[in-house]
């Protein structure tokens, strides 16, 4: 029957007569199963005490996570608080980029980001920005209520302020809302609070938010960063930023980037698909070929930037406006 079972295709031979599971190769199921397993023998009557050797150690005064255990240590957290609480004080992070963050408990959550927070400048500032769906699972609406007083630990720092701001964004946070409509028009702090304050604002926020971000962006684009503005106009075109505005901080923003290739990313082809009347459309084609140039040739001129940056824009905007002339061709 063993043999039979090593036959079946979850399972890959490997070396030494060892058989490994199928497309493994980051561990993730075999540490689950380990954890399923653990978790058993804990209902069974093994001794927290036992498993949490085999998960964490304490070296030196150092409280650390066994490197081959932490998503098995994130896995068990879900079910049984001594074994959270002893992660939560060695690495409370991995509880958000491992296991299963959706499955913990809320008062989990709450102390393992309040200690996330609290420990962040001991993490590798790389790994905060991985676990974009892990940070999502974890999201919940009971943190909302601590989200302030999560905002009173981050503020003063970078780091902890752009992890709070992610879980308010990716985690739809509305508790969060009264700290991004603070931060986002807070022009003193750095480019990357802002952004994600930004974006978490026109996502969470009513409708009067989006006006009020729209004027700002439109009144303080000069001082803003190139990102902010493209991605406010991502958000904004042309319910509360019309075609005018929208010319209008794109000259501010330009269309190449610091590397100087021409891309006005996030802003894609789609973005006309927003225009509904027909002078919309012609307004804002006029705008495009009064900065492009002569549109003549086969190819793109290299020298001219804002033609190679919204050809795929005008394009777009040209078929639809061509859709409002069924029998005859605009000029």
């Amino acid at each position: 029957e063993r043999l039979m079972l090593l036959g079946r295709p979850v399972f890959d031979p490997a070396t030494l007569g060892r058989a490994r599971l199928h497309n493994d190769n980051e561990a993730t199921l075999r540490c689950y199963l380990l954890a399923r397993w653990l978790g058993r023998l804990l209902v069974e009557g093994c001794p927290v005490a036992s498993v949490c050797d085999l998960l964490f150690a304490d070296t030196y005064g150092y409280r650390l996570v066994r490197p081959e255990m932490v998503e098995v240590s994130a896995w068990l957290a879900g079910e049984n608080d001594a074994i959270a609480d002893s992660l939560i004080a060695r690495s409370p992070y991995n509880l958000l980029r491992y296991g299963d963050p959706g499955s913990l408990p809320i008062p989990v959550r709450v102390k393992a980001f309040a200690a996330a927070l609290a420990q962040v400048e001991t993490m590798d500032s790389q790994k905060l920005w991985f676990g974009e769906q892990g940070i999502r699972r974890f999201a919940d609406p009971g943190l909302d209520d601590h989200i302030a007083a999560w905002w009173d630990i981050a503020k003063c720092d970078e780091e902890a302020r752009h992890l709070l701001l992610r879980l308010i964004d990716f985690g739809g946070q509305k508790g969060g809302l009264p700290v991004v409509r603070q931060v986002a028009y807070d022009r003193s702090t750095d480019e990357i609070t802002q952004l994600l304050a930004g974006r978490a604002l026109l996502k969470l926020g009513e409708k009067a938010d989006r006006t009020a971000y729209a004027r700002h962006v439109a009144e303080h684009g000069s001082d803003l960063s190139r990102s902010i503005i493209l991605q406010a106009l991502d958000a904004l075109f042309p319910e509360e930023i019309d075609v005018e505005a929208f010319f209008a901080l794109i000259d501010k923003a330009g269309v190449t980037d610091e590397d100087d290739i021409a891309t006005i990313l996030p802003l894609g082809s789609e973005l006309p698909a927003g225009l509904r009347r027909r002078e919309d459309l012609h307004r804002f084609l006029n705008e495009v070929v009064a900065r492009s140039g002569d549109f003549s040739g086969d190819t793109v001129d290299d020298d001219k930037p804002f033609l190679e940056a919204f050809s795929q824009m005008a394009a777009s905007a040209a078929l639809r406006l061509l859709d409002h002339h069924p029998s005859d061709i605009p000029d």
